[in-house]
């Protein structure tokens, strides 16, 4: 009877403790980093600032689609609140060249994601 009891606390506590896990994570953000470099004459790959990002479609919702720059890093940092899978275009205008690049992001909950975008 005791081994009884005890099987049946111990499952309790795990349904619990499975349910307090996937509620808890519900309730956290989407965290995206993106990543904007080029090569410089010597095949350096360097930092782009101020690049332009597209994420998302323009026919998306306005917590889904947006339209950055990367800061002095060429990073850009965002949240989202919902899992998803977005486009990212990068571009920018350098020596009256514009150049850009894609990449996908894809955003999970409770994570963080690092997407590098290359520009050619």
């Amino acid at each position: 009877m005791k081994r009884i009891k005890f099987i049946l606390r111990v499952t309790t506590l795990a349904f619990i403790g499975f349910i307090f896990a996937t509620s808890c994570k519900s309730a956290q953000e989407c965290k995206g980093i993106v990543i904007v470099s080029t090569t410089d004459e010597n095949g350096v790959k360097v930092p782009v600032p101020e690049c332009n990002l597209t994420i998302g479609e323009s026919s998306f919702s306005e917590d889904m689609y947006r339209k950055v720059t990367t800061d002095e890093d060429g990073q850009y940092e965002g949240t989202w609140k919902y899992d998803a899978y977005l486009k990212v275009v990068a571009k920018k205008t350098i020596n009256n060249r514009t150049v850009q690049g894609t990449a996908f992001l894809k955003l999970n909950r409770g994570e963080t994601t690092n997407v590098e975008i290359l520009l050619k």
